[in-house]
């Protein structure tokens, strides 16, 4: 009989990877799979890519290469966005060791594929493929990993924090940027699968919860709460996090990365008025340059962000606000470096976080010239 088989989860990217990292592997365990130590040889080695830049598309070779070094016999499963586009996955599928791709929209059938291969040699594995069969929920065509009801995590490598992911997709089209190809159109999870999770978690110690997407004010676009008036794809989000709010415990909620068009009254007003939501936000604001805005095909102006700082600031004083800044993209100059280097001074964002631009094959800026 064979030994149990063995798996490893090398997790790149966003906190939405991290969450999906966690549902992988309590998945691979619930079907009699053992999770290998760090840096331990393994039969298989799981690595959920993120293809934001270059440097993350190297950081998924490495570590390609490394788990090849240290389990010359095992079987790699290149996972998730970098694993998405035609032209990655012939790139990819040469790299010794790589034996399997799986897109984000395959996630939830990890188990299922990795059984299927060992349902020859053990007969538990044979029964674990079976026991998957038609669990995945497909939406627009797409499998949403993660918001399947009975797909659930119930632990986290943090023990005082955890990420929930609650939304999925990215309906804008920033044109030096990868994602809304790779992860599709967003896509919102069922409140009442959220809250299943929350209190769950909640009851196995975390104390708190921190909502997560790839972009996370999208969510509830798709359908509108029953109470007021308000369509949920304008204040759903606020009203999210007030229904969490609600469940009984000591915790606190954060909000990740958040987009500027995103940050509505109702969103600052449930930051201002709860004391269980922590009191920050990190708005990107990629440039203080109108026109380099524009080339980066983001729907907001200097001003509309410079605005939105001031409404924060004026409502809640003591708010944290955080940001992201791209240089070196094709349409920035000295001139729209200086107006943004001269923006940010004004605004006074809390911290910083300064990235380089990286060209990603298929986007409009990657057709733009220097």
């Amino acid at each position: 009989m064979p030994s149990t088989p063995s798996f490893t989860i090398n997790t790149l990217g966003c906190k939405v990877n991290q969450y999906e990292s966690q549902l992988m592997r309590e998945s691979l365990i619930r079907y009699g799979f053992i999770e290998a130590g760090n840096g331990q040889p393994a039969d298989y080695c799981l690595v959920n890519s993120c293809t934001v830049t270059h440097k993350a598309d190297r950081d998924t070779r490495n570590l390609i290469n490394r788990f090849h070094r240290i389990s010359p016999n095992g079987k790699i499963a290149v996972i998730g966005c970098y694993a998405e586009l035609d032209s990655d996955r012939s790139a990819l599928m040469s790299i010794p060791g790589v034996a399997y791709l799986v897109k984000n929209n395959e996630k939830e059938r990890i188990s299922d594929i990795l059984a299927g291969d060992y349902s020859h040699k053990t007969p538990d594995m044979g029964r674990a493929a079976a026991l998957l069969g038609g669990l995945p929920i497909a939406v627009s065509g797409r499998t949403l990993c993660g918001m399947n009801p009975q797909s659930q995590i119930t632990d986290f490598k943090d023990r005082n924090r955890v990420f929930i992911k609650v939304q999925d997709g990215c309906d804008f089209k920033c044109s030096y940027c990868k994602v809304s190809r790779v992860r599709g159109p967003s896509r919102s999870r069922g409140v009442d699968d959220i809250l299943s999770e929350v209190k769950r978690l909640l009851e196995r110690g975390f104390k708190e919860i921190v909502l997560t997407g790839i972009c996370l004010g999208g969510w509830g676009k798709e359908f509108a709460f029953k109470e007021g008036p308000h369509r949920a794809g304008k204040t759903g989000l606020a009203d999210l996090v007030k229904k969490i709010s609600c469940v009984k415990g000591s915790f606190r909620i954060r909000l990740s990365s958040i987009e500027p068009t995103h940050v509505t009254d109702d969103i600052i007003r449930v930051l201002k008025e709860d004391d269980k939501v922590c009191k920050h936000f990190h708005i990107p604001l990629q440039s203080g340059d109108d026109r380099v805005l524009r080339a980066m095909n983001r729907p907001y102006t200097a001003k509309y962000f410079r605005q939105i700082m001031q409404k924060i600031r004026k409502h809640i004083p003591d708010a944290a606000v955080t940001t992201d800044v791209l240089v070196g993209f094709p349409a920035e100059d000295k001139k729209s470096f200086l107006h943004t280097l001269k923006f940010v001074e004004g605004v006074r964002p809390s911290r910083i976080h300064v990235f380089s631009y990286s060209v990603r094959e298929g986007t409009g800026a990657a057709r733009l010239s220097y």
